[in-house]
Parts: C-alpha cells; sequence; structure tokens
C-alpha cells in the first residue's frame, strides 16, 4: 500500500490457475474433486480436498456450475465424521460456497442447516470451540445474504445459546438475535426471541448492551406491522415486575435485577414509543404509581419507592420551571423559536397525571414522619409548576391546583385531625413559598478565602471544568478583580468552595465588621487603617499588610467619594497604596502571578475604582504620577524595537516573587528590579499583567479618560499604539489593550483602535479579536450593546472574506450570535452586503435568516442563491434537517448508547434517530452539500456561563513546549497562549481504527461538547526569540511534550511528578503517523486534550502553486525523492465551557420555514410546486416493510389480485413523510405561510390532526405532536387548531398543544399478535399421543411386535421439553436405547430426520437438545444413499404416514437380520471378542445378561439371551 501511494506499482498477486479454466473445466474440476472426496477414508486426503474447494469457491462461483448440489450432498455426510478436524473444515467450505440466494436455497432444500444445529448446539467445551465457531460463522452468512429466508431451526438454535449465561458464543448470538429483530422480527418472536432479550435485559452480566436491547423492543413496539410480534402486557410487564416484586428475598443478584430495570424503564420513559405504550396499559404507569401508596411497614416497598422517585425526577429533571419563568421573561423562545423538550415533558405530564400521581404525592406528602414527604411535596410542587406554565388551564389548570384532599385536610376543623391539619398547611405553605427541604446554603458561609494559597475543590457547576491538572472556573472566580457585591451577585451553586488552610474563622469578623464600619465613627476609620498595617511606621514591609482590612476600607467607607476626599487629604492610606503600586518601585509588579496574591490585585482594582469616582480624587497629584507611570511604561514597551537579545528570556524561572513575604528580600536590587514590567514574561508570570486590568478601570471611567488625556498632553495615548499592529512580536500586548478596553459609547477613540487592529492586523491578533467581540457582545454589564449593530456588525463582516478560513468561521459564528437581533441582521444585509465565498456552505445558517426579511429575499436573489439552495434542499437537505434534529433530541437526552444501523426507509421513534446512517463518510472541513446544522442548541448560556467564558480571556495562559530527542536531551521552544474559539462545523476529526482492528482510516465528524457549539482552545503560537511567529522544524524520532498552566500556579513539590505524568500531552513520532492535511501544506493530529498543527516544506520566496508542484514531485520520487519536512507551527489545548442550565433543543433555520415568512418569499414557493408535493407526501401511505416470511407471501397475493387497480399516490418512507411533516410545520409557524397552506386545495393541518390523534405509528404521531405545537404559534394557526379539538399553552411562544381528548390520544389500538409458532401454518409436526398418565395405556405404550416404537421414541422425546415429565421419559428412552430390538430406531436417519422434525418444532431447552444429540442419537449409520430422507420438506402434512412407514421398514429390516442371524446386533467380531473377555475373567459368575434385557419381548413372546462360561 505504501508503494502505490507513492505512485508505483508492485508486482501484481499471481492469477490463481482456476480462474484461466473454463466453466465446462471448472465443473469437471469439481466433479473429480466431489468423487474423490466421497470415495476416500484417509483424513489427511479429505483435508487437503475440502482446502481446494475452498481455495476455488474464493476465485470462481460454484454454485453456478453443474456439481453444486452432488458437492453439498457430500459435505452433508462429512458432517456426521467422527473426526472433529473433518467436521470443522466442512463447515469452513459451506461458508465459502454459499454465497448468494441460489446457493442459500440449494442448501436449505438438502436441509443442510440441521447439521449445522447439531454442530453448533455441542457442549460448551474446549474441544467443540472451533467446530462451534465454523457453524456460528455459517449462520452469520446467511444472515448476511438473506436475513428473510433464514430457516428458523438456525435461529432456534441461537436464542437458545443466548438464553444461556455460562455458553461463550452467547454475546455473539444475542447480538445477532438483536440484528435480525429488525430485518425479520418474525421469526424471532416465533422462537421466543423476544423473551430472550428481555431476560438478556434484567440480566446483569448484559448491562453493556442493555440499552440496544431495551432500543430494540422500542423499535418493534413503534410499528404497527412489528407490534404484532410483541406483547407489550407481557414482555414490558416482565420488566415492570421487578419493581413490584416485594416478596421475594433480597440478594445481590435481585438488587443487581433492580438496576438493570430502572435503567431500561428511564429508556422506554424517554421515548414517544414508551410513552404511548405504558400510558395505555392499564397496569403500565399505574402499577409504578401504586407502588408509592405501599405503606412502609410493607416489606420490600421501600427500594420500589425510592426508585419511583428517582425515575420520575430524571424524567422531569430535563425541563425546570425556574428555567421556563427565567426564559419566559427574557424573551428567549420568541428569539430561538420552542424548546422540543417542553413537548417531551407535557406528554410525560399527561401520562402521569392520568395514572392517578398528584393524589398520591399529596396523601405521602401529609404523612408524619415519612422519610418521602418532602421529596414528594418538592416533586408535587414541580409538577404544579411545569403544569402552570406548559398545560392549558383549561381544564388542567382547575384539576390540578384544587388539591381537593390537601385543602379540606388543611380547613378541616375537627380536633382528631389536628395533626394532618398542620401538615396539610406546611405542605401548602412550601409549594406557595417555593420553600424546599434541601440544605441551600452559601457555600461561603463556614469557609473564607485567607492570605495564604487554598485548596479548592472542584465542586462548581455539574460541568467538570478541571483540566490539564487546572480547576479553571475556580482560578477564574478567585482571579476576578471585580467588586465583591458583582462577584457574590452570581449564582451561589456555581461559586467555588473554598477550603482555606488557616484563618478559617476570619469571615464572619469581617463581614460582621464590613456591616459596622459604613456607620462608625472616624475613629474607629483611623484604628483600622492602622490596624492594616499600611498607616504605621511599618511603611515598607507589604507582607505585613492585612490585605482583606484594606480591601473592606475600600468597598466600605472609601467608597464615598467625600469621605475618601478626608481620608486622602488627612492620611497617607492611599499615597502608600499608590506608591506599592507604581511600575518604579518594581513591588506590585514584581510578584508572582498566584491566586493568593489576587487579594492584592483586588484591593488595587478597588483602589483605582473609588479614585475615579469624583473629579477631585482622579485629579489627586498622587493617583496623577501613578497612572502616568503605568502609561509611560506601557507606551515605551509598545515602541520599543523586536530584539531578540532585550528582555530576559534567558531568566531563571524562580526569578519572580512569588508572594508578598518574599518581595521584602528582593526589594531593593535584585534581578526582579531590573525586568520590564510590560516584557513578555512579566505580563505573563506576574501582577504586571494586571496593569492592563487597572488602565482599563481608569479609561472606563469619564474622570480617568479625562485623566488619560491630561497626562498624555503632547501626543494621544491611543495614538502611540495605532502602529502596534505592524509589529508581530507586540501582538502580547494588543491582545491585553483590547481586552481592557470597555468600548462604550465615550470611548470612540478604543473602537478606532479596534477597528485598526482588526482590519490590518496579524491573523492571530484577529482572532483574539473576534472572539473577544463575542464576549463584549455577551457582557451585560457595558453600554456595548447599544450602538454594537453598527460598529461590531461592520469590523465582523470585513473578515468573512479573509484568505484564513479559520478566521472567517470564527467571524462568522460571532454574526450568527449576533444577527439573533433583528436590528443586527437588517443592518448587516442593507449596509454591509457580506460575501461568503471563502466561506462557503459554512453561512447557509446565516444566509436562511437573511429570507426572514424583505431585503434578505431581495439580496440573495441578485446572487441566485435562493434557486440553487431550493434544490440542494430538496435533493437531500430536508432529510439531513430531520436527522439532525432527531439526533439532537437523542443527544439531549444523552442515553449513552450505540445504536445499530438499519435501513433509511424505516420509521423510527426520535429517539431511536441514532438507526438513521446520516451518510458518507466526511472528506472535507466543509459540507458535502452546503447546508450545516451547527445552529441545533444543546442548551442555552446563562450568565454564569458568559462570566465564565469572560474571565478565560483575562487569564494569563502559559504553555511549555519542549522537545525530547532520542539521547534524552530536551530543547525548550518558546510559545504564545491565548484564548481561541473555533465553531464546531470547522472542527472535522479524523480517526483511525485500532490497529488491531485493521489498518484502514474511518473519518467522523465530532460534535461539539459546549453549550454554544463552540470549541473553546488555548492556542499556543511557537514564536522565535524577538517574539514573532516562527515554526519549529523537527527531526525524526523527537517527541513533543507540552504543558498547560496560568501564571505562576504551580503544583505542589511532592506532586509535580504524578502532576507531569498525568497532564502532560505528549506527541510521540508514532502518533504524527496519523497526521491529516486540511490544505495545502497544512496538516494537524489530535489527541485527549490537545491539537497539534503542522506545516510540510516552508522555503523562503515561493509561491503556494511551486510549493504544490515541489510536494507532488518529491511525492512521486518516493525513497528516491526527498522528504517532505514537518515544523510545528501551534499547540491547541481544549478547554471545557460550564454547562449550568439544562439542555434544550431549538430547532436551527429551515430554508422552507425561512422563505415563507415574506410575502415575497411564500411566492417564490407558491411557484416552485415544493407545498404541494409535501403535502402529497404527508397524505401518501407509508411504504411497509416485510417483517415476515408469510407477509412476504401476503403481499404477494395482495399484489396479484389487485393488479388492475390504481392509486392515486405511491407509497413512501416514513422518512420522507417525516421531512414532509417538518417542512410544513416550518412553513406554517409563521402567518405568510400559514396563509400560504391554507390557500392549497387540501386541507393538509385536519390530515395532520388526525395522524397525531391516530397514526399506527407512534413515533410519527410525536413527530406530528411536534408539528402541531409549531403551528400554534400564530393566532391563525390557533383558532384552527381549537375547532379540531387541541388546547395551547398559556405562552403561545413554547409551541405546545394539548388534544382535548387525552384518553384517545394516549391510547394504542390492539393487534392480534402473530408471534406464535404454535398458530402458525409452517408447524406441521404433531403426535396424536404422548406417554403421559392421563393418556390411554393402549396407544402410549410399547407393543410386544414393536410396531409403534417410533411414536413412542417420538413421544417420549416430546416430554423432554416439559420439566415435569423429562426425567421418566429420558429414563426410558435410555432404556429403549440399550433394547436390541429398540436400537435400531436409535441408528436410523430416517428416524433422526423425524427427531429433526420435532425438535425444531416444540420448545426444547439447550439441554435437552445437547441429550438428544450427543447421547441417544450419536451413532447414526450415513451415508448419501440414508441421508436421502433429509431432501423431504421439513414441514410436511404427511409426517404420521411417515412415521407408521418407518415403523414398517425398520422392522421388516430387523426381521430379515434376523433370519440371518439369531442376534442381529452383535456382530462377529464383536462375539468373539467378548467370548474371550468372558473366558478370561474366571471370577465371572457362571451366567451374565449380554443384549437384551429378560423383560424385552419380541413377537413370539418373552426369551432370555444368555451365554454359559
Amino acid at each position: 500500500c505504501r508503494w502505490r501511494c507513492l505512485g508505483f506499482e508492485k508486482n501484481p498477486r499471481p492469477e490463481h490457475r482456476h480462474q484461466r479454466m473454463q466453466k465446462a473445466d471448472l465443473s469437471t474440476r469439481l466433479a473429480t474433486l466431489t468423487s474423490t472426496l466421497s470415495s476416500t477414508n484417509e483424513n489427511i486426503k479429505i483435508n487437503k480436498l475440502l482446502q481446494e474447494i475452498i481455495d476455488l469457491s474464493r476465485v470462481v462461483s460454484i454454485s453456478r456450475l453443474d456439481g453444486f448440489r452432488k458437492i453439498l450432498e457430500t459435505l452433508r455426510v462429512l458432517c456426521f465424521d467422527s473426526e472433529k478436524v473433518i467436521r470443522t473444515q466442512c463447515l469452513r467450505a459451506v461458508r465459502y460456497l454459499v454465497t448468494d440466494e441460489a446457493s442459500m436455497l440449494a442448501m436449505l432444500q438438502l436441509n443442510l442447516d440441521l447439521f449445522v444445529v447439531r454442530t453448533l448446539e455441542r457442549p460448551n467445551k474446549k474441544e467443540y470451540k472451533l467446530e462451534r465457531v465454523q457453524a456460528l460463522k455459517v449462520v452469520m452468512r446467511l444472515l448476511e445474504i438473506s436475513p428473510m429466508k433464514i430457516p428458523r431451526s438456525l435461529v432456534q438454535s441461537m436464542v437458545l445459546i443466548m438464553s444461556k449465561k455460562d455458553d461463550d458464543l452467547r454475546r455473539v448470538c444475542l447480538d445477532r438475535i438483536r440484528g435480525l429483530a429488525f430485518q425479520n422480527p418474525g421469526v424471532v418472536a416465533s422462537t421466543n426471541g423476544i423473551h430472550a432479550m428481555v431476560e438478556a435485559i434484567l440480566d446483569p452480566s448484559c448491562g453493556d448492551i442493555a440499552g440496544q436491547l431495551t432500543m430494540t423492543l422500542l423499535y418493534l413496539l413503534d410499528q404497527e406491522s412489528t407490534r404484532r410480534y410483541i406483547r407489550p402486557s407481557v414482555h414490558i410487564q416482565h420488566i415492570l415486575s421487578v419493581f413490584t416484586d416485594t416478596e421475594s428475598p433480597e440478594t445481590q443478584e435481585k438488587e443487581a435485577r433492580r438496576v438493570a430495570s430502572a435503567k431500561a424503564l428511564m429508556i422506554i420513559m424517554r421515548s414517544w414509543t414508551g410513552i404511548f405504550i405504558l400510558a395505555s396499559d392499564k397496569v403500565g404507569l399505574r402499577s409504578l404509581v401504586d407502588i408509592l401508596s405501599l405503606p412502609a411497614s410493607f416489606r420490600g416497598s421501600s427500594w420500589s419507592k425510592d426508585a419511583v422517585f428517582m425515575l420520575l425526577l430524571q424524567i422531569l429533571s430535563v425541563v425546570k420551571s425556574e428555567d421556563l419563568t427565567t426564559h419566559k421573561a427574557k424573551g428567549i423562545w420568541k428569539s430561538m423559536g420552542p424548546n422540543l423538550l417542553h413537548s417531551y415533558v407535557v406528554m410525560v405530564l399527561l401520562a402521569f397525571i392520568q395514572s392517578g400521581l398528584v393524589p398520591i404525592l399529596a396523601e405521602i406528602g401529609m404523612e408524619q414522619g415519612q422519610e418521602m414527604s418532602s421529596v414528594a411535596t418538592n416533586l408535587l410542587r414541580e409538577i404544579l409548576h411545569l403544569s402552570a406554565d406548559l398545560l392549558p388551564s383549561d381544564p388542567w389548570g382547575a384539576q390540578l391546583n384544587a388539591l381537593p384532599s390537601v385543602i379540606n385536610c388543611a380547613a378541616s376543623l375537627d380536633s382528631k385531625r389536628v395533626v394532618s391539619r398542620v401538615l396539610a398547611r406546611d405542605m401548602l405553605q412550601k409549594m406557595s413559598t417555593g420553600q424546599y427541604d434541601v440544605d441551600d446554603k452559601d457555600p461561603f458561609q463556614d469557609d473564607f478565602q485567607g492570605p495564604h494559597e487554598s485548596e479548592v475543590t472542584p465542586e462548581l457547576s455539574g460541568y467538570n471544568t478541571l483540566v490539564h491538572g487546572l480547576d479553571l472556573e475556580a482560578i477564574a472566580m478567585q482571579s476576578d478583580s471585580a467588586p465583591m457585591a458583582r462577584v457574590q451577585g452570581r449564582k451561589q451553586h456555581h461559586m467555588p468552595r473554598i477550603v482555606t488552610t488557616s484563618r478559617s474563622g476570619q469571615r464572619g469578623q469581617l463581614m460582621a465588621m464590613h456591616r459596622r464600619i459604613t456607620t462608625s465613627s472616624e475613629e474607629v476609620v483611623n484604628r483600622l487603617m492602622a490596624e492594616s498595617g499600611v498607616v504605621g511606621n511599618r511603611t515598607r514591609e507589604y507582607a505585613t499588610w492585612d490585605w482583606d482590612k484594606c480591601l473592606y476600607l475600600l468597598e466600605g467607607p472609601l467608597a464615598n467619594p467625600q469621605y475618601l476626599q478626608s481620608v486622602m487629604r488627612n492620611t497617607r492610606f492611599c499615597k502608600r497604596l499608590l506608591s506599592f503600586i507604581k511600575p518604579s518601585k518594581h513591588a506590585f509588579s514584581a510578584m508572582a502571578w498566584t491566586l493568593s496574591n489576587m487579594r492584592v490585585v483586588k484591593v488595587a482594582c478597588q483602589l483605582f475604582r473609588v479614585l475615579c469616582l469624583s473629579k477631585e480624587t482622579s485629579e489627586s497629584k498622587i493617583f496623577s504620577e501613578c497612572v502616568r507611570e503605568i502609561l509611560d511604561e506601557l507606551v515605551i514597551e509598545a515602541t520599543r524595537s523586536s530584539n531578540p537579545s532585550s528582555g530576559s528570556t534567558s531568566r531563571s524561572p524562580t526569578a519572580s516573587v512569588s508572594s508578598a513575604t518574599d518581595l521584602n528580600a528582593n526589594y531593593g536590587g535584585t534581578r526582579a528590579r531590573r525586568l520590564r514590567p510590560f516584557s513578555r514574561e512579566s505580563v505573563r508570570e506576574r501582577l504586571a499583567r494586571e496593569y492592563f486590568t487597572l488602565v482599563g478601570i481608569v479609561t472606563s471611567s469619564r474622570h480617568g479618560a479625562e485623566l488619560v488625556r491630561q497626562c498624555k498632553k503632547p501626543g494621544s495615548f491611543y495614538s502611540d499604539l495605532y502602529n502596534l499592529y505592524k509589529d508581530e512580536s507586540k501582538d502580547y500586548l494588543a491582545r491585553l489593550i483590547l481586552s481592557c478596553f470597555s468600548y462604550g459609547n465615550h470611548n470612540k477613540n478604543q473602537r478606532t483602535l479596534l477597528d485598526i487592529w482588526v482590519k490590518q492586523g496579524s491573523v492571530n491578533l484577529r482572532k483574539f479579536a473576534v472572539s473577544h467581540l463575542r464576549v463584549l457582545l455577551r457582557d451585560k454589564t457595558q453600554d456595548v450593546l447599544s450602538h454594537f449593530w453598527q460598529w461590531g456588525v461592520r469590523l465582523l463582516a470585513s473578515q468573512l472574506g479573509h484568505s484564513n478560513e479559520e478566521l472567517g468561521l470564527a467571524a462568522l459564528s460571532v454574526l450568527e450570535e449576533v444577527c439573533q437581533d433583528d436590528k443586527c441582521l437588517e443592518f448587516l444585509i442593507k449596509f454591509c452586503k457580506p460575501r461568503f465565498a471563502n466561506i462557503g456552505a459554512a453561512a447557509n445558517n446565516l444566509q436562511m435568516k437573511f429570507l426572514s426579511k424583505r431585503s434578505g429575499v431581495q439580496y440573495l436573489q441578485q446572487i441566485d442563491w435562493i434557486e440553487q439552495q431550493m434544490q440542494l434542499w430538496m435533493a437531500e437537505g430536508n432529510q439531513k434537517y430531520v436527522e439532525a434534529v432527531e439526533n439532537a433530541l437523542v443527544g439531549a437526552f444523552d442515553t449513552g448508547m450505540h445504536i445499530p444501523k438499519v435501513q433509511k426507509d424505516s420509521t423510527r421513534d426520535p429517539a431511536l434517530s441514532a438507526y438513521l446512517s446520516t451518510g458518507a463518510e466526511v472528506k472535507a472541513r466543509k459540507p458535502e452539500y452546503g447546508y450545516g446544522f451547527g445552529g441545533i442548541h444543546c442548551s442555552i448560556r446563562t450568565e454564569y456561563d458568559d462570566y465564565y467564558f469572560a474571565r478565560l480571556h483575562r487569564l494569563p495562559w502559559k504553555v511549555s513546549i519542549s522537545l525530547e530527542y532520542a539521547n534524552r536531551s530536551q530543547y525548550f521552544i518558546l510559545s504564545e497562549a491565548f484564548v481561541h474559539t473555533v465553531p464546531h462545523i470547522a472542527q472535522t476529526v479524523y480517526r483511525r481504527r485500532d490497529s488491531k482492528r485493521g489498518s484502514e482510516r474511518e473519518s467522523e465528524p465530532m460534535m461539539a461538547e459546549t453549550p454554544s457549539g463552540l470549541e473553546t482552545y488555548i492556542a499556543a503560537i511557537v514564536i522565535a526569540p524577538n517574539g514573532t511567529p516562527r515554526p519549529q522544524k523537527l527531526v525524526d524520532g523527537v517527541t513533543i511534550r507540552a504543558q498547560l498552566s496560568v501564571g505562576s500556579l504551580n503544583p505542589p513539590a511532592k506532586q509535580k511528578s504524578a502532576f507531569l505524568r498525568r497532564f502532560e500531552q505528549v506527541c510521540s513520532p508514532n502518533d504524527r503517523q496519523r497526521l491529516v492535511e486540511i490544505s495545502c501544506g497544512r496538516c494537524f493530529l489530535e489527541t485527549k486534550h490537545a491539537r497539534w498543527n503542522f506545516l510540510k516544506n516552508i522555503p523562503a520566496k515561493k509561491s503556494i502553486r511551486k510549493q504544490t508542484a515541489i510536494r507532488k514531485t518529491s511525492a512521486v520520487k518516493g525513497h528516491g525523492g526527498k522528504r517532505d519536512d514537518l515544523y510545528l507551527e501551534s499547540v491547541w489545548f481544549k478547554i471545557p465551557t460550564p454547562n449550568s442550565s439544562n439542555p434544550v433543543v431549538c430547532l436551527a433555520p429551515h430554508f422552507f420555514g425561512e422563505l415563507a415568512k415574506t410575502a415575497e418569499g411564500c411566492e417564490i414557493l407558491g411557484q416552485s410546486g415544493h407545498v404541494l408535493n409535501f403535502i402529497h407526501t404527508v397524505l401518501a401511505p407509508l411504504a411497509g416493510r416485510v417483517h415476515s416470511v408469510d407477509e412476504l407471501d401476503e403481499k404477494n397475493d395482495a399484489k396479484n389480485g389487485s393488479e388492475e387497480k390504481t392509486f392515486q399516490s405511491e407509497a413512501v418512507t416514513a422518512i420522507e413523510q417525516r421531512t414532509a411533516l417538518w417542512s410544513i410545520g416550518q412553513i406554517g409557524s409563521s402567518e405568510t405561510g400559514f396563509r400560504l397552506l391554507t390557500k392549497q386545495k387540501i386541507n393538509v393541518i385536519k390530515h395532520i390532526s388526525k395522524m397525531a390523534m391516530k397514526c399506527p405509528t407512534l413515533s410519527m404521531r410525536g413527530t406530528c405532536f411536534y408539528i402541531m405545537g409549531l403551528l400554534s404559534r400564530t393566532p391563525s394557526a390557533r383558532r384552527m387548531l381549537y375547532d379540531l379539538g387541541w388546547r395551547f399553552s398559556p405562552n403561545a411562544e413554547v409551541g405546545i398543544v394539548i388534544p382535548k381528548d387525552t384518553t384517545s390520544f394516549l391510547s394504542v389500538k390492539a393487534c392480534e399478535y402473530r408471534g406464535s409458532w404454535a398458530k402458525h401454518r409452517s408447524n406441521t409436526f404433531g403426535l396424536d399421543f404422548v406417554p403421559i398418565k392421563n393418556a390411554p395405556l393402549s396407544q402410549t405404550t410399547l407393543k410386544a411386535d414393536y410396531s409403534n416404537c417410533a411414536q413412542v421414541i417420538l413421544g417420549h422425546l416430546s416430554n423432554l421439553c416439559n420439566s415435569v415429565t423429562i426425567k421418566p421419559s429420558l429414563n426410558e428412552l435410555r432404556r429403549l436405547r440399550k433394547d436390541p430390538r429398540a436400537r435400531p430406531f436409535f441408528l436410523s436417519a430416517d428416524m433422526m430426520f423425524q427427531v429433526f422434525r420435532m425438535i425444531t418444532s416444540y420448545d426444547f431447552q439447550l439441554d435437552a437438545r445437547r441429550c438428544v444429540f450427543d447421547e441417544l442419537f450419536d451413532h447414526v449409520s450415513v451415508s448419501q444413499h440414508s441421508l436421502k430422507v433429509f431432501d423431504k420438506d421439513l414441514h410436511a402434512t404427511n409426517v404420521k404416514e411417515e412415521i407408521q412407514n418407518l415403523n414398517k421398514s425398520l422392522l421388516a429390516a430387523r426381521m430379515s437380520a434376523e433370519e440371518k442371524d439369531p442376534d442381529p446386533l452383535i456382530s462377529a467380531p464383536s462375539k468373539e471378542k467378548k467370548t474371550r473377555k468372558a473366558e478370561s475373567k474366571l471370577h465371572r459368575p457362571k451366567f451374565c445378561v449380554v443384549g437384551f434385557n429378560s423383560n424385552s419381548s419380541d413377537g413370539d413372546g418373552n426369551r432370555s439371551q444368555s451365554m454359559e462360561k
């Protein structure tokens, strides 16, 4: 393969000699092999002949040759060979010979499957393992060829094996039966395979595939054509029986079955099919609800009640009532569209309310001393709140909120019910006030951030942000320099829990002091300033200053400008703090950036805030000097020329000051003084970085901005920074400057600076600026949004045409978020006229939003975009959209299972959407057809999510990259890190198969894990010593190591080695063999937590076209050409973002839905005729799938009988009908689109309403339920739907409709069960009488002439499937097998055929079948002539006649043999051998019985055969 990739072809494989033979010669050769195989008795020669047949079948199709049937007959004989090697090779030959349906049919005509069954059911021992595996491979080959024609015997055998827990082939058979249930459920149901799958679901050893098995049951229950093969009242109730089983003893196995049952029930309840099935069954959900009413004294009820409560809480946790209230107030559903998960919650509420859950919860909540009373109260409150927001007030609101039992008990005046009255009133009070009985205390209540390094535990948000050894969420929160009130105002359950090592009791004292300090006297304030250490004799002992008291003073009385002026005049408190902050003092700037030093940063920031509050304080001399010094240092660093020798690039990592304690030792003349405050190392590891925060505080205030203008009178401060973009080595300063400014309405200079840098800066600077624009957009505390639609949209639109695709995609992602505002969307269309040529299909979501505006339709018509997209969406876009929606629903529920692929025309539940294959491999980063649905939201950002995202941009990221060579030497590379966000549409991840599974590469897209559809990275760019980007050339065998850190945060010394081993990312030479090329000369590699970006061949002065030519030439040269040089460009560390809100599924823009929002779009849509096509597709019948051979015959008969009939519309597949439904729903979700639907001649709305109520396919009901919700968003549609019997949620934007008759809506029509083999027409085997106690003795007793021996044997064999009669019948069969007159029946191939008929017709246990094959009929004499009986039909109707003829033929053969030999069953050599043994042992008794028992009889009467000594 390597030579072929380089353009060379190795010597082709020599042509097989059979390929050069003609068909006649092949037939002759096959006949020769067959005759030789049937005549030889040497095992080695037989094995060679079988291998030659296998080799022949590999190159030619033997099934088309003349002697194919003859070779199968010969192999049929070899299946009974005494050597297991021959039997194994024979089965292998059968597998290679059967290649198509014709050869499979020839095999089944010879009943060769019965011999495969015999081998497959051999004992589970090591000696039979290879033989059984080959038999199973034969079955798998037949399943691949034609699952509809698979014989029942093979399926029955696999079902028995998968029911055996200790069998080695159980898991394989279980997987194959599960796959066969999708294609041929009839044969699986007839062999009791459905029940076996249910048992496997509850089996703890099958827990890893229990989810897949449950989804298989849901698939069968979904369609009416497959629902007839399953008994919901039996199979689903078997899963629920674990909950209701309170009598069996408590064992470990029972506990494991409980867990498996709870998981299966959760999967069932998270699908439309499961809800309909359980709600329609009278003992379904009702049995679960009734468990809650069991008394506590009832044995085994506690676990069941806990499990049901946990189930209810998990189901309702998808949507929270608090989120509904918040989203309604913010108008989220109006801008984003309805959340499809609301429809699911409504269905669950209706199902449980109909099952009587509310009264039972009310009773439990009023019980005294019950552990579940508080849980029931909270659950009832959540149900009532969800019902009030989602369900119509009439009639559900009145029924639920009445709570007659609780109200009557609370209003009762009966003295005997005092306790109940108090409990009822408490319950009503908790539900009305929203008081929960859970521990919701403030995480900061007992703990406080002390002055030393703290231990941070990851108890933050429910989303794991602990990565690369850093608790990023805790770091982001603790490093925030915002006022304490703002930080504490965040949601408390997202705040980090701090466990300090000292001063654990200071928080309560300082908080009490903070409350008193605002009203305290001047004397108290002076005393506190003296206690802080700032005002006193120890002026320069900064380590002794109490920064906590300083902060509380600045946030307390000094926050008053008048009081602050008095303090500045009378004390030196502010002067000494400002002196400490000055860069020239090398005190503040020399401290290391650690979490313990963040207290110092908060004091500095708060001091600058209070000084900028008034004109007097901001113009003070000490403050203006400090600000001027900071600005001068910044301008000096910005205008400094790039010199590799400048700065301190080779300094020791220990040069920075780690804490305030070390500051005094370094203050006064160490290397820390000589380090520039704004050098690259200082802003990355020291508190000098926070000077930018101070500059941002000053420039964001009116008085501070005036101070900046006064400090830089000779030249504007901003004019000195305009040209900073020209020096790429100063990008780190530009990023910090961009992140510190506020860009408010009064900050025109800052906007101008941003505009210049975004349009003319380097690519890396632009990437950060675009990401920072997203931060500004989400920051609700600034006045940026007031005019962001003017200046921000222009900046983003200017980056869409950049040659760097990642930059264009990042700008597009921000624009999609901005254009949720109609004002921004209008401005983008009218004034920006964006061009998406470089981005391509990724911009389709944004362009589809243009269709919702009249100006957008006109603009897109000018560029001929609408007609092209309409053709693409009609081709495959609509179907891709439906698949994306249904996959998003599956992802929201997060069932965490792998679903197998089935045919695309399968009707499935939205929760089963993973069954549908999404298409071919992804070979490029852009979507193949020009539509990506990344806009389907998985969650809604909260205020805290935006806050955390903004804090990530302010942290001092640092990435250490080193190269490790083969001789263990290391070389460190300089890098520069910053935050970079990339939309997930650009993140196509290519994976390779594991080397053990194969070397073929498969490409799969990775869905984004972040809530907003973004991937957040810390991008580390490799730079030169002067700071400019310069990729590092790699040599062979070098290993790249990278480690992410923040500031000067390092792991403890004791844990450092373990820290590096665990969180250091490594790219080895073997990893680089999996490089994926994404563009000309650019490639990347994905590891666990990092992405490595490389470049190939970087010539100094050659164009890209020449580079491509050089690379192609070197590739053709192979080993003789020059190899590509590989350069490391950057390393990206993936950073998780928290998800503090519940997942939502909001629809992405739909082409036809957006087009129908304007009159011009409706005109285009009406002229195209697609709306009428959608309506005809919805009205067309579904193309039913064939699920059994009987259905295939019925369809053929129906087709032959109705050839003269003509149908108005052809049948459509389920996916086509769902696609049409979603298109109609999107079109009708707007007023103009709904009017377009009503103008059509066919009332499609009425038809969809009927489908939602009575469609036999349950998942299609759920789809129609979604569509009715989309249609209900317009007043015109609500009026029509109200007349059709639908009611609506109080909030129309939620898109919820509920039928007035919920009982009919939740009911499922019962269908006739067709999975019974007893009623199957192919089941023709039967016996008149079997040897049981109640049967007549004359019919079940062996006759004297053995004329009914076959009937008696078969009768006893039939008793082996009964656990009551198996033991006596088996003993009788063993006795008959030893009987000389009955033994021929156990050696006859004809009798063996009848036994096979019985075994394939009756349900035997696997042990009983093995006993029949390996003990009773283990020495059947076989030959090609004797096995001719297997050519008969296995399901013939003349079974009784054949059994009678079998009796006659065997009796005649026995009588003719007795005439020749009076002892026919003992051959002459055997007689001589037994005689010699008897004569050699003198101690034997005088007489012994041989052969026949003394009680055996023949036609002449009773006689005994004996031998004398």
